[in-house]
């Protein structure tokens, strides 16, 4: 078989995966309730992430407005990233002080979204003297949008290091303030190996819960995604690759602390949900400019406490005795409210049209 027809050939897979995506998103749509329907707390109380989001998505912007905002909010990252850079390029800062400066972008990309029309709430159950009293590994979840990767310390205020994908470090630019900020890179080849080669996953796994220990002990606060990877339907920690991560890193952080530094205790776990869309992408995560911020619409966060959380899953998603359960329950709490804040919106507008 040609190498053309082979390109072809995945052209035509892309093409049909992109079509059946989304004729299943909208019968999905079809069985779920819109708007205009007049939802109450108690309804939308008994359905699930994924059913909140396909209400959300009825509600959402067309898709030329979706490209526009996509479009504008890359310019605004691109020049918050290239403030970054001309600050850190070339001067050998501290890691610590390198940060500072990707902190202060993030501030400044999030403010001209602000100004362009994205709703921001925030809200932590965590004072900020609290944070202070102790270094704060933080527990991010990972949407499908993936801007909470530029967002945790702009949003939150609080200085902290970083676990990435390692591909990022080797992007022009962006890399180098990565590398700046001494970023934590995970070898996602190595977490993939099994059977004979699981030695190699453990190593990477020790390795990457080192580097974070360390950081800890120096008293700086660090920032993982503890799902591994980004989540397309809300669904938070939901396949068994992604809980093994969860359950494999914290469990390694933990032996690492306390076989070099002492008891765990001496640092607190915090737990950082994002609401970063008003729809999870109903297409691959290539086709870029349709899965980013709508403009207009609301991104969410909260901080919670996580100590003490289980990291197994529980029968009950929403068991909040449990790191997933916890963070699905704050995550469809914060939904609920965007859901009927739109709606009462919607009335006020009616009223004012009439």
């Amino acid at each position: 078989m040609s190498p053309l027809v082979q390109k072809l050939g995945r052209a035509a897979d892309h093409a049909a995966e992109i079509v059946t995506g989304r004729l299943m998103k909208m019968a999905e749509r079809a069985l779920s309730p819109d708007l205009s329907e007049r939802l109450d707390r108690e309804h939308l109380n008994n359905l699930d992430i994924p059913a909140l989001y396909r209400i959300l998505d009825e509600h959402a912007a067309n898709q030329p407005k979706i490209i526009q905002d996509s479009v504008r909010s890359q310019v605004a990252f691109l020049s918050s990233v290239g403030w970054t850079y001309a600050n850190v390029r070339g001067k050998n800062l501290p890691h610590r002080e390198a940060n500072r400066f990707v902190m202060e972008g993030e501030r400044r990309f999030l403010e001209k979204m602000k100004e362009m029309g994205l709703q921001v709430r925030y809200e932590s159950e965590v004072s900020p003297e609290e944070v202070a009293k102790k270094p704060s590994l933080i527990l991010a979840t990972h949407q499908g949008g993936g801007w909470e990767n530029y967002l945790t310390q702009g949003l939150t205020g609080i200085e902290s290091g970083i676990v990435v994908k390692g591909e990022l470090l080797h992007y022009p630019v962006f890399g180098e303030v990565l590398q700046s900020a001494k970023a934590i890179p995970v070898n996602r080849n190595m977490l993939k190996e099994n059977g004979d080669n699981g030695e190699k996953r453990q190593q990477e796994m020790t390795r990457i819960a080192g580097e974070i220990a360390a950081r800890l002990a120096d008293n700086e606060n660090m920032l993982v995604f503890f799902e591994g990877t980004r989540s397309e339907d809300g669904q938070i920690a939901a396949t068994p690759r992604r809980k093994a991560w969860t359950q494999d890193l914290l469990t390694a952080i933990d032996k690492e602390w306390a076989e070099v530094y002492g008891e765990p205790g001496d640092f607190q776990k915090l737990l950082l949900v994002f609401h970063t869309m008003t729809t999870m992408p109903d297409v691959p995560e290539k086709d870029f400019f349709l899965s980013r911020f709508r403009l207009g619409s609301t991104l969410g966060a909260k901080l919670v406490r996580a100590d003490g959380l289980r990291t197994e899953d529980s029968e009950n998603p929403y068991d909040q005795a449990t790191l997933y359960g916890k963070a699905r329950s704050v995550l469809k709490d914060m939904l609920v409210q965007i859901i009927l804040d739109q709606q009462a919106e919607q009335d006020n507008n009616f009223g004012r049209a009439a």
